[in-house]
Protein backbone atom coordinates (compact mmCIF):
# COMPACT_ATOMS: atom_id res chain seq x y z
CA UNK A 1 0.00 0.00 0.00
CA UNK A 2 2.46 2.64 0.70
CA UNK A 3 6.33 3.01 -0.08
CA UNK A 4 9.07 3.06 2.21
CA UNK A 5 11.44 4.97 0.45
CA UNK A 6 13.08 7.03 2.92
CA UNK A 7 13.75 11.00 2.61
CA UNK A 8 17.10 11.85 3.77
CA UNK A 9 17.29 13.77 7.27
CA UNK A 10 17.82 17.85 7.60
CA UNK A 11 21.37 18.97 8.15
CA UNK A 12 19.21 21.21 10.87
CA UNK A 13 21.08 21.25 14.66
CA UNK A 14 18.49 18.91 17.06
CA UNK A 15 19.00 20.87 19.72
CA UNK A 16 15.87 20.58 22.36
CA UNK A 17 15.98 21.42 26.37
CA UNK A 18 14.00 19.10 27.81
CA UNK A 19 13.56 20.93 31.07
CA UNK A 20 11.59 23.43 28.97
CA UNK A 21 8.88 23.74 31.95
CA UNK A 22 5.77 23.66 29.95
CA UNK A 23 4.57 21.27 32.95
CA UNK A 24 3.95 24.96 34.67
CA UNK A 25 1.06 24.90 33.03
CA UNK A 26 -0.40 22.29 33.65
CA UNK A 27 0.40 22.40 37.71
CA UNK A 28 -1.85 25.71 37.72
CA UNK A 29 -4.38 24.28 35.70
CA UNK A 30 -4.76 21.10 37.96
CA UNK A 31 -4.27 23.35 41.43
CA UNK A 32 -7.38 25.31 39.52
CA UNK A 33 -9.04 22.38 38.93
CA UNK A 34 -8.67 20.33 42.48
CA UNK A 35 -9.35 23.81 44.02
CA UNK A 36 -12.83 24.06 42.49
CA UNK A 37 -13.53 20.42 42.93
CA UNK A 38 -12.86 20.14 46.47
CA UNK A 39 -15.09 23.12 47.16
CA UNK A 40 -17.61 21.60 45.51
CA UNK A 41 -17.69 18.80 47.90
CA UNK A 42 -17.58 20.03 50.87
CA UNK A 43 -19.30 20.17 52.67
CA UNK A 44 -21.84 18.04 50.16
CA UNK A 45 -21.59 17.63 46.22
CA UNK A 46 -22.99 20.43 43.99
CA UNK A 47 -25.16 19.76 41.77
CA UNK A 48 -23.54 17.93 38.75
CA UNK A 49 -21.13 16.32 41.21
CA UNK A 50 -20.87 12.79 42.06
CA UNK A 51 -20.96 11.44 45.82
CA UNK A 52 -18.61 8.62 45.99
CA UNK A 53 -19.63 7.16 49.11
CA UNK A 54 -23.33 7.42 47.98
CA UNK A 55 -22.64 5.84 45.00
CA UNK A 56 -20.66 3.28 46.72
CA UNK A 57 -24.20 2.01 48.17
CA UNK A 58 -26.35 2.71 45.48
CA UNK A 59 -25.54 2.07 41.63
CA UNK A 60 -26.53 0.90 38.57
CA UNK A 61 -26.07 -2.63 37.86
CA UNK A 62 -22.79 -2.73 35.18
CA UNK A 63 -22.37 -5.62 32.64
CA UNK A 64 -20.23 -6.92 34.52
CA UNK A 65 -22.17 -7.17 37.58
CA UNK A 66 -20.76 -4.64 39.55
CA UNK A 67 -21.84 -1.00 40.39
CA UNK A 68 -21.61 1.54 37.91
CA UNK A 69 -22.16 5.20 38.87
CA UNK A 70 -24.66 7.34 37.24
CA UNK A 71 -24.14 9.44 34.44
CA UNK A 72 -23.45 12.69 36.20
CA UNK A 73 -26.89 14.54 35.45
CA UNK A 74 -26.09 17.62 33.41
CA UNK A 75 -28.20 19.99 31.22
CA UNK A 76 -28.02 19.46 27.85
CA UNK A 77 -26.12 22.13 26.26
CA UNK A 78 -27.97 24.50 23.90
CA UNK A 79 -25.20 23.49 21.11
CA UNK A 80 -26.09 25.02 17.17
CA UNK A 81 -25.01 23.42 14.51
CA UNK A 82 -23.61 24.95 11.50
CA UNK A 83 -24.90 23.79 7.96
CA UNK A 84 -21.67 21.82 6.88
CA UNK A 85 -23.86 18.99 4.93
CA UNK A 86 -23.85 15.74 7.66
CA UNK A 87 -27.15 14.84 9.29
CA UNK A 88 -27.70 14.84 13.27
CA UNK A 89 -27.66 10.83 12.54
CA UNK A 90 -24.36 11.12 10.27
CA UNK A 91 -22.57 13.50 13.12
CA UNK A 92 -23.16 11.14 16.00
CA UNK A 93 -21.61 8.18 13.88
CA UNK A 94 -18.73 10.51 13.32
CA UNK A 95 -18.52 11.20 16.98
CA UNK A 96 -18.92 7.71 18.48
CA UNK A 97 -17.98 5.31 15.55
CA UNK A 98 -15.49 2.94 17.01
CA UNK A 99 -11.93 2.68 15.42
CA UNK A 100 -10.17 -0.06 17.10
CA UNK A 101 -8.78 2.37 19.97
CA UNK A 102 -8.68 0.13 23.48
CA UNK A 103 -7.66 2.44 26.16
CA UNK A 104 -9.44 0.35 29.20
CA UNK A 105 -12.10 -1.36 29.98
CA UNK A 106 -15.05 0.78 29.60
CA UNK A 107 -16.59 -0.08 33.31
CA UNK A 108 -13.42 0.92 34.77
CA UNK A 109 -13.33 4.17 33.26
CA UNK A 110 -16.67 4.97 34.56
CA UNK A 111 -16.01 3.95 38.08
CA UNK A 112 -11.71 5.99 38.30
CA UNK A 113 -11.80 8.92 40.36
CA UNK A 114 -9.63 11.79 39.81
CA UNK A 115 -6.22 10.98 41.17
CA UNK A 116 -6.23 14.44 43.12
CA UNK A 117 -9.94 15.10 43.73
CA UNK A 118 -12.63 12.88 45.10
CA UNK A 119 -14.93 13.07 42.13
CA UNK A 120 -15.23 10.34 39.51
CA UNK A 121 -12.69 10.88 36.07
CA UNK A 122 -15.52 10.81 33.85
CA UNK A 123 -16.93 13.72 35.46
CA UNK A 124 -18.18 16.57 33.11
CA UNK A 125 -16.45 19.67 35.23
CA UNK A 126 -13.06 17.73 35.07
CA UNK A 127 -13.61 16.90 31.27
CA UNK A 128 -14.75 20.30 30.70
CA UNK A 129 -11.41 21.97 32.34
CA UNK A 130 -9.70 19.92 29.94
CA UNK A 131 -11.65 21.38 27.10
CA UNK A 132 -13.92 18.18 25.55
CA UNK A 133 -17.17 18.29 24.77
CA UNK A 134 -19.53 16.89 27.17
CA UNK A 135 -22.13 15.57 25.09
CA UNK A 136 -25.12 13.88 27.66
CA UNK A 137 -26.51 12.43 24.72
CA UNK A 138 -26.85 8.31 24.15
CA UNK A 139 -26.15 9.24 20.08
CA UNK A 140 -29.08 6.46 19.42
CA UNK A 141 -26.88 4.06 21.60
CA UNK A 142 -23.13 4.63 20.28
CA UNK A 143 -22.88 6.73 23.90
CA UNK A 144 -24.66 4.32 26.51
CA UNK A 145 -22.17 6.34 28.92
CA UNK A 146 -23.11 9.75 27.62
CA UNK A 147 -19.16 10.45 27.44
CA UNK A 148 -17.45 13.60 25.29
CA UNK A 149 -17.37 13.39 21.80
CA UNK A 150 -14.71 11.03 20.51
CA UNK A 151 -14.27 8.96 23.79
CA UNK A 152 -15.84 5.68 22.22
CA UNK A 153 -17.74 3.13 23.67
CA UNK A 154 -15.24 -0.16 21.65
CA UNK A 155 -16.20 -4.28 21.60
CA UNK A 156 -13.60 -6.25 20.87
CA UNK A 157 -13.68 -9.71 19.27
CA UNK A 158 -14.34 -11.29 22.77
CA UNK A 159 -17.07 -9.11 24.04
CA UNK A 160 -15.01 -7.17 26.31
CA UNK A 161 -16.03 -3.29 26.35
CA UNK A 162 -13.27 -0.73 26.17
CA UNK A 163 -13.15 2.72 26.21
CA UNK A 164 -11.44 4.10 22.99
CA UNK A 165 -10.99 7.29 21.07
CA UNK A 166 -12.06 8.05 17.25
CA UNK A 167 -10.75 11.42 15.24
CA UNK A 168 -13.66 13.32 16.44
CA UNK A 169 -11.62 14.03 19.52
CA UNK A 170 -9.51 15.91 18.01
CA UNK A 171 -11.16 17.02 14.98
CA UNK A 172 -14.55 18.73 16.25
CA UNK A 173 -14.41 22.22 16.99
CA UNK A 174 -16.27 24.57 19.19
CA UNK A 175 -16.73 28.30 19.95
CA UNK A 176 -18.80 31.06 22.09
CA UNK A 177 -19.85 33.73 21.54
CA UNK A 178 -21.78 36.58 23.37
CA UNK A 179 -23.63 33.83 25.14
CA UNK A 180 -24.40 31.27 22.35
CA UNK A 181 -22.11 28.09 21.93
CA UNK A 182 -21.66 26.57 18.15
CA UNK A 183 -20.40 23.26 16.94
CA UNK A 184 -17.96 23.23 13.67
CA UNK A 185 -17.48 20.02 12.89
CA UNK A 186 -14.40 18.72 11.80
CA UNK A 187 -12.72 21.94 13.10
CA UNK A 188 -9.82 21.52 15.38
CA UNK A 189 -10.92 20.63 19.33
CA UNK A 190 -9.69 22.53 21.95
CA UNK A 191 -9.29 19.45 24.31
CA UNK A 192 -6.50 18.78 25.75
CA UNK A 193 -5.57 15.04 25.78
CA UNK A 194 -1.98 14.21 26.90
CA UNK A 195 -3.32 15.59 29.98
CA UNK A 196 -6.40 13.72 30.15
CA UNK A 197 -4.02 10.44 29.40
CA UNK A 198 -1.74 11.26 32.05
CA UNK A 199 -4.52 11.86 34.40
CA UNK A 200 -5.83 8.43 33.58
CA UNK A 201 -2.53 6.58 34.02
CA UNK A 202 -1.74 8.83 37.51
CA UNK A 203 -5.65 7.13 38.08
CA UNK A 204 -4.87 3.93 37.70
CA UNK A 205 -1.85 3.98 39.84
CA UNK A 206 -3.99 5.72 42.71
CA UNK A 207 -6.40 3.44 42.88
CA UNK A 208 -4.40 0.84 42.90
CA UNK A 209 -2.01 1.73 45.74
CA UNK A 210 -4.68 3.38 47.47
CA UNK A 211 -6.54 1.18 49.92
CA UNK A 212 -9.70 3.21 50.30
CA UNK A 213 -9.60 4.37 46.15
CA UNK A 214 -9.39 1.06 45.20
CA UNK A 215 -12.27 -0.39 48.07
CA UNK A 216 -14.65 1.89 46.07
CA UNK A 217 -13.38 1.01 42.71
CA UNK A 218 -13.74 -2.72 43.10
CA UNK A 219 -17.02 -2.35 44.28
CA UNK A 220 -18.34 -0.12 41.49
CA UNK A 221 -16.65 -2.81 38.75
CA UNK A 222 -17.82 -6.12 40.73
CA UNK A 223 -20.09 -5.28 42.98
CA UNK A 224 -20.33 -5.05 46.71
CA UNK A 225 -20.60 -8.97 47.31
CA UNK A 226 -17.13 -9.44 45.07
CA UNK A 227 -14.87 -12.52 46.67
CA UNK A 228 -11.51 -12.00 47.82
CA UNK A 229 -10.38 -13.40 45.02
CA UNK A 230 -11.58 -11.60 42.68
CA UNK A 231 -10.74 -8.40 44.21
CA UNK A 232 -7.11 -9.89 43.72
CA UNK A 233 -7.67 -10.77 40.07
CA UNK A 234 -9.09 -7.02 39.70
CA UNK A 235 -5.68 -5.69 41.51
CA UNK A 236 -3.22 -7.50 39.19
CA UNK A 237 -4.92 -6.55 35.90
CA UNK A 238 -4.73 -2.95 37.20
CA UNK A 239 -1.06 -3.37 37.51
CA UNK A 240 -0.80 -5.46 34.11
CA UNK A 241 -3.18 -2.32 32.59
CA UNK A 242 -0.47 0.77 34.31
CA UNK A 243 2.60 -1.29 32.60
CA UNK A 244 0.90 -1.44 29.33
CA UNK A 245 0.16 2.34 28.97
CA UNK A 246 2.55 4.57 28.46
CA UNK A 247 3.52 7.22 31.45
CA UNK A 248 5.14 9.96 29.70
CA UNK A 249 2.67 12.41 28.15
CA UNK A 250 4.14 16.27 28.02
CA UNK A 251 1.56 19.13 28.43
CA UNK A 252 1.33 20.66 24.72
CA UNK A 253 -1.38 22.84 25.97
CA UNK A 254 -4.72 22.92 24.92
CA UNK A 255 -5.89 21.67 21.36
CA UNK A 256 -2.23 20.18 20.57
CA UNK A 257 -0.43 16.60 20.42
CA UNK A 258 2.69 15.37 19.33
CA UNK A 259 0.75 13.08 17.19
CA UNK A 260 3.48 11.30 15.32
CA UNK A 261 5.81 11.12 18.46
CA UNK A 262 3.02 9.25 20.29
CA UNK A 263 2.52 6.77 16.95
CA UNK A 264 5.84 6.54 16.34
CA UNK A 265 6.33 5.32 20.15
CA UNK A 266 3.40 3.21 19.99
CA UNK A 267 4.14 1.93 16.39
CA UNK A 268 7.76 0.96 17.41
CA UNK A 269 8.89 0.90 21.25
CA UNK A 270 5.23 -0.15 23.38
CA UNK A 271 3.77 -2.40 20.82
CA UNK A 272 6.85 -4.11 19.48
CA UNK A 273 8.58 -4.25 22.69
CA UNK A 274 11.81 -1.99 22.11
CA UNK A 275 11.89 0.50 25.06
CA UNK A 276 15.34 1.39 23.61
CA UNK A 277 13.07 2.85 20.71
CA UNK A 278 11.11 5.47 22.89
CA UNK A 279 11.64 8.85 22.70
CA UNK A 280 9.98 12.22 24.44
CA UNK A 281 6.97 13.01 21.98
CA UNK A 282 8.39 16.67 21.97
CA UNK A 283 7.26 18.25 18.79
CA UNK A 284 3.50 18.90 19.32
CA UNK A 285 1.43 20.31 16.44
CA UNK A 286 -2.70 21.62 16.45
CA UNK A 287 -5.24 19.41 15.47
CA UNK A 288 -5.94 20.72 11.88
CA UNK A 289 -9.30 20.80 10.29
CA UNK A 290 -10.09 17.76 8.35
CA UNK A 291 -13.15 19.08 5.77
CA UNK A 292 -11.76 18.25 1.96
CA UNK A 293 -8.71 16.19 3.31
CA UNK A 294 -10.35 13.34 1.50
CA UNK A 295 -10.41 15.89 -1.77
CA UNK A 296 -6.79 16.08 -1.95
CA UNK A 297 -3.75 14.94 -3.47
CA UNK A 298 -1.82 14.46 0.24
CA UNK A 299 -3.74 13.62 3.10
CA UNK A 300 -1.09 14.70 5.95
CA UNK A 301 -0.24 17.90 6.38
CA UNK A 302 3.52 16.85 5.40
CA UNK A 303 4.07 15.45 2.47
CA UNK A 304 4.29 11.83 4.47
CA UNK A 305 0.99 9.78 3.10
CA UNK A 306 -0.74 10.46 0.34
CA UNK A 307 -3.69 7.00 1.17
CA UNK A 308 -6.41 8.19 3.32
CA UNK A 309 -6.38 4.54 4.70
CA UNK A 310 -3.00 4.09 5.87
CA UNK A 311 -3.15 7.79 7.55
CA UNK A 312 -6.30 6.30 9.30
CA UNK A 313 -4.61 3.68 10.91
CA UNK A 314 -1.18 4.93 12.31
CA UNK A 315 -4.25 7.55 14.05
CA UNK A 316 -5.58 4.54 15.41
CA UNK A 317 -2.32 2.85 16.42
CA UNK A 318 -1.61 6.63 17.82
CA UNK A 319 -4.52 6.10 20.18
CA UNK A 320 -3.90 2.41 21.70
CA UNK A 321 -5.09 0.46 19.04
CA UNK A 322 -3.54 -2.96 18.85
CA UNK A 323 -1.05 -5.27 16.82
CA UNK A 324 -0.01 -8.50 16.91
CA UNK A 325 3.46 -8.52 15.15
CA UNK A 326 3.99 -11.62 13.66
CA UNK A 327 7.68 -13.73 15.53
CA UNK A 328 8.44 -14.67 11.95
CA UNK A 329 7.61 -13.43 8.45
CA UNK A 330 4.27 -15.25 7.92
CA UNK A 331 1.47 -14.30 5.45
CA UNK A 332 -1.53 -12.98 6.99
CA UNK A 333 0.36 -11.51 10.39
CA UNK A 334 -0.33 -8.44 11.80
CA UNK A 335 -3.67 -9.14 13.43
CA UNK A 336 -4.77 -6.21 15.15
CA UNK A 337 -7.94 -3.98 16.69
CA UNK A 338 -8.46 -2.25 13.90
CA UNK A 339 -11.68 -1.14 12.68
CA UNK A 340 -10.92 -1.20 8.98
CA UNK A 341 -14.63 -0.83 7.55
CA UNK A 342 -15.69 1.70 9.93
CA UNK A 343 -12.30 3.49 8.89
CA UNK A 344 -12.95 3.64 5.50
CA UNK A 345 -16.64 4.58 6.63
CA UNK A 346 -15.39 7.39 8.63
CA UNK A 347 -13.30 8.32 5.84
CA UNK A 348 -16.57 8.52 3.46
CA UNK A 349 -18.41 10.51 5.45
CA UNK A 350 -15.58 13.34 5.82
CA UNK A 351 -15.65 13.37 2.28
CA UNK A 352 -19.43 14.76 2.48
CA UNK A 353 -18.22 17.49 4.83
CA UNK A 354 -18.60 20.59 3.67
CA UNK A 355 -16.42 23.65 4.89
CA UNK A 356 -18.18 25.94 7.91
CA UNK A 357 -19.49 29.12 6.35
CA UNK A 358 -19.07 32.26 8.28
CA UNK A 359 -22.19 32.52 10.77
CA UNK A 360 -25.09 34.06 11.16
CA UNK A 361 -24.05 34.15 15.08
CA UNK A 362 -20.91 36.34 14.32
CA UNK A 363 -21.34 39.76 12.78
CA UNK A 364 -21.75 39.97 9.59
CA UNK A 365 -19.68 40.38 6.76
CA UNK A 366 -18.67 43.77 5.30
CA UNK A 367 -19.08 43.05 1.93
CA UNK A 368 -17.47 46.27 0.09
CA UNK A 369 -15.06 45.23 2.89
CA UNK A 370 -14.42 42.07 1.94
CA UNK A 371 -14.15 42.74 -2.22
CA UNK A 372 -11.35 45.33 -1.86
CA UNK A 373 -9.42 42.35 0.22
CA UNK A 374 -9.82 39.74 -2.96
CA UNK A 375 -7.37 41.42 -4.97
CA UNK A 376 -5.07 41.22 -2.36
CA UNK A 377 -5.73 37.95 -1.74
CA UNK A 378 -5.39 36.71 -5.21
CA UNK A 379 -1.97 38.60 -5.26
CA UNK A 380 -0.53 37.48 -1.95
CA UNK A 381 -2.05 34.10 -1.09
CA UNK A 382 -3.08 32.72 -3.95
CA UNK A 383 0.13 31.39 -5.38
CA UNK A 384 -0.05 28.49 -2.18
CA UNK A 385 -3.72 28.61 -1.74
CA UNK A 386 -5.29 28.98 -4.96
CA UNK A 387 -9.16 29.93 -4.44
CA UNK A 388 -12.23 27.72 -5.98
CA UNK A 389 -12.08 26.01 -8.72
CA UNK A 390 -9.15 24.36 -7.11
CA UNK A 391 -6.54 22.85 -9.82
CA UNK A 392 -6.51 19.47 -10.09
CA UNK A 393 -4.03 16.57 -10.50
CA UNK A 394 -4.77 15.28 -14.39
CA UNK A 395 -6.59 12.35 -14.84
CA UNK A 396 -3.95 10.03 -16.45
CA UNK A 397 -1.85 10.45 -13.91
CA UNK A 398 -3.84 8.01 -11.87
CA UNK A 399 -4.40 4.39 -13.07
CA UNK A 400 -8.41 4.81 -12.18
CA UNK A 401 -8.47 8.10 -13.81
CA UNK A 402 -9.40 10.04 -10.48
CA UNK A 403 -8.58 13.31 -9.93
CA UNK A 404 -7.35 15.04 -6.46
CA UNK A 405 -7.11 19.22 -5.41
CA UNK A 406 -3.34 20.01 -6.54
CA UNK A 407 -1.63 20.47 -3.25
CA UNK A 408 1.50 22.25 -3.11
CA UNK A 409 4.19 21.15 -0.92
CA UNK A 410 6.52 23.73 0.40
CA UNK A 411 10.03 23.06 1.78
CA UNK A 412 10.97 23.61 5.63
CA UNK A 413 13.82 26.32 4.58
CA UNK A 414 11.06 28.13 2.20
CA UNK A 415 8.58 28.68 4.56
CA UNK A 416 10.70 29.43 7.91
CA UNK A 417 8.18 28.09 10.21
CA UNK A 418 9.28 25.85 13.12
CA UNK A 419 11.12 22.64 11.76
CA UNK A 420 11.05 20.86 14.83
CA UNK A 421 8.27 18.41 14.12
CA UNK A 422 10.00 17.91 10.34
CA UNK A 423 12.97 17.12 11.86
CA UNK A 424 12.14 14.69 14.51
CA UNK A 425 9.96 12.98 11.75
CA UNK A 426 12.48 12.70 8.75
CA UNK A 427 15.34 11.67 11.42
CA UNK A 428 14.01 9.72 13.91
CA UNK A 429 15.22 6.04 13.19
CA UNK A 430 14.39 2.80 15.16
CA UNK A 431 15.53 -0.76 16.07
CA UNK A 432 13.70 -3.18 14.31
CA UNK A 433 13.89 -6.24 16.07
CA UNK A 434 11.59 -9.33 15.52
CA UNK A 435 10.55 -7.55 12.36
CA UNK A 436 13.95 -7.39 10.86
CA UNK A 437 13.83 -10.03 8.43
CA UNK A 438 10.84 -7.72 6.55
CA UNK A 439 13.99 -5.22 6.47
CA UNK A 440 16.15 -7.81 4.91
CA UNK A 441 17.54 -8.09 8.26
CA UNK A 442 18.67 -4.43 8.95
CA UNK A 443 18.68 -3.98 12.56
CA UNK A 444 17.49 -0.24 12.64
CA UNK A 445 15.80 1.85 9.85
CA UNK A 446 14.07 5.05 9.56
CA UNK A 447 11.17 5.52 11.58
CA UNK A 448 8.73 6.16 8.69
CA UNK A 449 9.62 2.32 7.34
CA UNK A 450 8.23 0.97 10.37
CA UNK A 451 5.27 2.81 10.16
CA UNK A 452 4.30 1.85 6.50
CA UNK A 453 5.01 -1.56 7.31
CA UNK A 454 3.14 -1.80 10.21
CA UNK A 455 0.04 -0.22 8.16
CA UNK A 456 0.39 -2.29 5.01
CA UNK A 457 0.04 -5.40 6.66
CA UNK A 458 -2.80 -4.22 9.03
CA UNK A 459 -4.10 -3.41 5.71
CA UNK A 460 -3.71 -6.67 4.45
CA UNK A 461 -4.76 -8.64 7.22
CA UNK A 462 -7.27 -6.67 8.02
CA UNK A 463 -8.60 -6.92 4.21
CA UNK A 464 -8.57 -10.45 4.21
CA UNK A 465 -10.48 -11.30 6.97
CA UNK A 466 -13.44 -8.75 5.76
CA UNK A 467 -13.06 -10.61 2.40
CA UNK A 468 -12.17 -7.73 0.59
CA UNK A 469 -12.14 -8.06 -3.81
CA UNK A 470 -9.24 -6.32 -4.76
CA UNK A 471 -11.71 -3.47 -6.38
CA UNK A 472 -13.00 -2.66 -2.61
CA UNK A 473 -9.50 -2.37 -1.62
CA UNK A 474 -8.41 0.11 -4.06
CA UNK A 475 -11.21 2.01 -3.19
CA UNK A 476 -10.46 1.63 1.00
CA UNK A 477 -7.05 2.93 -0.18
CA UNK A 478 -8.72 6.06 -2.07
CA UNK A 479 -8.07 4.65 -5.40
CA UNK A 480 -4.33 5.93 -4.88
CA UNK A 481 -1.61 4.60 -6.29
CA UNK A 482 0.98 3.21 -4.38
CA UNK A 483 4.13 5.16 -4.09
CA UNK A 484 3.19 7.15 -7.22
CA UNK A 485 4.98 10.10 -6.00
CA UNK A 486 7.82 10.04 -3.22
CA UNK A 487 7.50 10.78 0.48
CA UNK A 488 8.50 14.25 1.03
CA UNK A 489 9.08 14.99 4.73
CA UNK A 490 10.49 17.90 4.69
CA UNK A 491 8.00 20.63 3.86
CA UNK A 492 4.47 21.25 4.71
CA UNK A 493 1.40 21.12 3.11
CA UNK A 494 -0.07 24.45 1.65
CA UNK A 495 -3.72 23.47 1.45
CA UNK A 496 -7.09 25.59 0.03
CA UNK A 497 -8.46 27.98 3.13
CA UNK A 498 -12.13 27.16 2.89
CA UNK A 499 -13.08 27.68 6.05
CA UNK A 500 -10.21 28.98 7.57
CA UNK A 501 -11.74 31.45 10.01
CA UNK A 502 -12.71 28.41 12.06
CA UNK A 503 -9.28 27.15 13.01
CA UNK A 504 -7.40 29.13 15.11
CA UNK A 505 -4.51 29.12 16.76
CA UNK A 506 -2.82 29.23 13.11
CA UNK A 507 0.16 27.90 11.68
CA UNK A 508 1.15 23.80 12.14
CA UNK A 509 2.02 24.26 15.73
CA UNK A 510 -0.37 26.56 16.88
CA UNK A 511 1.77 29.30 17.66
CA UNK A 512 -0.16 32.26 15.96
CA UNK A 513 -3.30 33.14 17.82
CA UNK A 514 -5.29 34.78 15.08
CA UNK A 515 -5.39 36.01 11.47
CA UNK A 516 -4.54 39.54 12.26
CA UNK A 517 -1.33 38.41 13.72
CA UNK A 518 -0.44 35.89 10.76
CA UNK A 519 -0.11 38.99 8.63
CA UNK A 520 1.74 40.56 10.73
CA UNK A 521 6.02 40.47 10.41
CA UNK A 522 6.93 37.37 12.76
CA UNK A 523 8.74 40.23 15.03
CA UNK A 524 5.38 42.04 15.76
CA UNK A 525 3.80 38.23 16.57
CA UNK A 526 2.72 37.88 20.30
CA UNK A 527 5.73 35.75 21.54
CA UNK A 528 3.10 34.56 24.68
CA UNK A 529 -0.19 34.08 24.57
CA UNK A 530 -3.58 32.47 26.70
CA UNK A 531 -5.10 29.25 24.93
CA UNK A 532 -7.92 27.98 26.21
CA UNK A 533 -10.54 30.59 26.36
CA UNK A 534 -13.45 29.29 24.02
CA UNK A 535 -14.79 32.77 23.15
CA UNK A 536 -14.38 34.02 19.50
CA UNK A 537 -12.44 37.04 18.21
CA UNK A 538 -14.82 37.64 15.33
CA UNK A 539 -12.72 41.15 14.60
CA UNK A 540 -8.59 39.54 14.37
CA UNK A 541 -10.64 35.97 13.75
CA UNK A 542 -9.43 33.75 16.59
CA UNK A 543 -10.16 33.00 20.29
CA UNK A 544 -10.00 35.30 22.71
CA UNK A 545 -6.48 34.82 23.97
CA UNK A 546 -6.35 37.18 27.22
CA UNK A 547 -5.34 35.55 30.23
CA UNK A 548 -8.54 33.36 31.87
CA UNK A 549 -8.44 30.66 35.05
CA UNK A 550 -7.29 27.40 33.99
CA UNK A 551 -5.49 28.72 30.41
CA UNK A 552 -2.38 27.78 29.22
CA UNK A 553 -0.01 29.92 28.76
CA UNK A 554 1.48 29.65 24.90
CA UNK A 555 5.75 30.44 24.84
CA UNK A 556 6.93 30.74 21.37
CA UNK A 557 10.64 31.15 22.90
CA UNK A 558 10.33 27.19 24.16
CA UNK A 559 11.14 24.46 21.14
CA UNK A 560 8.82 23.40 18.93
CA UNK A 561 6.89 26.69 19.64
CA UNK A 562 8.40 29.39 17.28
CA UNK A 563 5.86 31.67 15.44
CA UNK A 564 8.87 32.53 12.69
CA UNK A 565 8.23 32.07 9.05
CA UNK A 566 5.23 32.48 6.45
CA UNK A 567 6.14 36.11 6.13
CA UNK A 568 3.20 36.51 3.50
CA UNK A 569 1.38 39.55 3.22
CA UNK A 570 3.16 41.08 6.02
CA UNK A 571 4.15 44.44 4.84
CA UNK A 572 0.32 45.58 4.02
CA UNK A 573 -1.30 48.94 4.65
CA UNK A 574 -3.23 48.48 7.81
CA UNK A 575 -6.10 49.17 5.57
CA UNK A 576 -5.34 46.32 3.82
CA UNK A 577 -4.97 43.92 6.19
CA UNK A 578 -8.45 44.20 7.47
CA UNK A 579 -9.07 44.24 3.52
CA UNK A 580 -7.70 40.93 3.77
CA UNK A 581 -8.78 39.28 6.33
CA UNK A 582 -12.95 40.27 5.50
CA UNK A 583 -12.28 38.04 2.61
CA UNK A 584 -10.32 35.49 4.44
CA UNK A 585 -13.92 35.38 6.80
CA UNK A 586 -15.99 34.64 3.20
CA UNK A 587 -13.78 31.21 2.15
Amino acid sequence: MLTTEHVAASELPLGYDSTSGICDNHGMRRLWFVVAMLCACNPKPATGQTDTKAEDKKGEVGESGGEKPKPVATPKPNVEFLEQGWSADLRNQFYYTSQGSHLLPYDWYLALEHPDAPTLLRDDAYLKSLRFLVNPDEAGGLNPGKLPIGLTYETDKEGQHWLGMTCAACHTGQFTYKGKTVRVDGGPTLANIAIFLKDVQASLKKTSSDKEKFARFATRVLGADASADDRTKLREQLKQQIERMPSEHPDAGFGREDAFGVIFNEVTATQLGIPENFREADAPVSFPHIWGTPHLSWVQYNGLVENPIARNIGEVLGVYGHVDYPDTVVEGGFSSTIELKNLFELEEWVASLEPPKWPEQLPKIDAAKAERGKPIYTKNCSGCHPLAPHPMTAAKDNQFGKQWVEIKMVPVEKIGTDPLVIKRIAERTAKTGKLAPYFKGAKEVPAVQLLFLAANMIFEHEAKELGLTKEQQVAYAGFRIPGQDPPNLLAYKARPLDGIWATAPFLHNGSVPNLYEMLLPAAKRSSQFSVGSTEFDPKKVGYVSNPSPGAYTFDTSLPGNANSGHEFATDLSEDDRWALIEFLKTL
